[in-house]
């Protein structure tokens, strides 16, 4: 046994790509009691909310962010340090990639006494696929006419994808995108010179709304673009 690490979170996914082990692992904060209901009215809404943000305002910084230990650190040495430092955290302008923290870190298998990287994106990781050079994180975006019971509305209206490069020293986050639709699986991504192509689902069968989609995405500055 070379060493032993714990991280804070679940495992989502993970990739050994070229000698580096990737693993994708998902933080959901210890939250103080929110609220998460409301009676419908815009000022029930309105109050709810404004009661979340005064619970969450006295909740310091450290507690809502990752750690990891070593197992067999040399006496006095730090039981818990952070997952990520704080300049490698990335917060998309969208605020509906969800609420957990998601973490990339990347183990140099070659020489694992290096300690490793890492990077990390306030977004929830449904779907993981990777190719040689990137690794895509998706998360889909549910809305209230699901939460209500509509049968009509899609399983996800919308999916977002987040890339990061793999051709460097250490992942790096390269920007984002949205397309509209469910994707099913990681197997309904592939990458072919640069080119994303993602297969999507949007309606039902039961009700004949169903259609099939593909998108081809091209990172033009920090946005996935359809192409």
């Amino acid at each position: 046994n070379i060493k032993t690490v714990e991280f804070d979170g679940h495992l989502a996914s993970s990739r050994l790509i070229s000698g580096k082990l990737h693993i994708i692992q998902q933080f959901l904060p210890d939250l103080p009691p929110l609220e998460y209901t409301h009676d419908g009215t815009q000022e029930d809404l309105d109050r709810k909310i404004e009661a979340n943000k005064a619970a969450m305002a006295d909740v310091p910084l450290d507690q809502l962010i990752p750690y990891y230990r070593e197992i067999g650190d040399a006496p006095g040495s730090p039981a818990d340090r952070p997952l990520v430092s704080p300049q490698n955290f990335y917060c998309p302008l969208s605020e509906d990639g969800g609420g957990t923290v998601t973490t990339v870190v990347s183990f140099d298998l070659d020489d694992p006494e290096l300690g490793f990287a890492s990077v990390g994106i306030v977004a929830n990781a449904h779907i993981v696929y990777a190719s040689t050079q990137a690794l895509y994180i998706a998360t889909h975006k549910y809305d209230a006419e699901i939460l209500s019971l509509d049968f009509g509305a899609d399983r996800a209206k919308e999916a977002t994808l987040y890339k990061f490069g793999l051709t460097g020293q250490a992942v790096e986050y390269v920007g984002g995108g949205s397309i509209d639709g469910w994707i099913l699986n990681q197997f309904s991504l592939g990458e072919y010179q640069d080119v994303l192509r993602v297969a999507t689902t949007t309606g039902h069968v039961w009700d004949s709304t169903s259609r099939n989609h593909v998108y081809c995405l091209e990172m033009e500055e920090q946005t996935l673009e359809t192409i």
